[in-house]
């Protein structure tokens, strides 16, 4: 099991313009939920709600995730997945492609597949 998570934009005449797609497979939520991530059940929810804020609060979740595991490599790795699916490595790499975002946008939207 995966989250999968799309940003993109609504392009007219029926295109959108992918901004990402990602795929962080369930066995790295420990090490999400130890580094102060709120779950992506959780932002879904807010998304499928429409919940205003639920974009920028995001943005921000994701980037305190990050700084989180940017200060304490060492021990993230220590919650790799026995089974080797998925590490700390894969999880970073993942988080910080949603840093180049265009979060200001007022066009993005959020696909979730859970």
């Amino acid at each position: 099991m995966s989250a999968d998570l799309t940003v993109y934009s609504d392009i007219g005449d029926g295109g959108t313009h992918v901004w990402l797609d990602l795929n962080i497979t369930y066995n790295l939520s420990p090490m999400l939920a130890e580094a102060g991530f709120k779950g992506w059940t959780y932002f879904r929810d807010k998304w499928v709600n429409f919940e205003q804020d639920s974009l920028h609060e995001f943005e921000s979740n994701v980037r305190e995730t990050l700084e989180a595991l940017r200060k304490d490599p060492k021990s993230f790795r220590l919650l790799n997945p026995m089974n080797g699916w998925g590490t700390y490595e894969d999880l970073l790499q993942a988080l910080q492609k949603l840093e180049s975002i265009p979060w200001h946008r007022s066009d993005l939207q959020l696909g979730w597949s859970l």
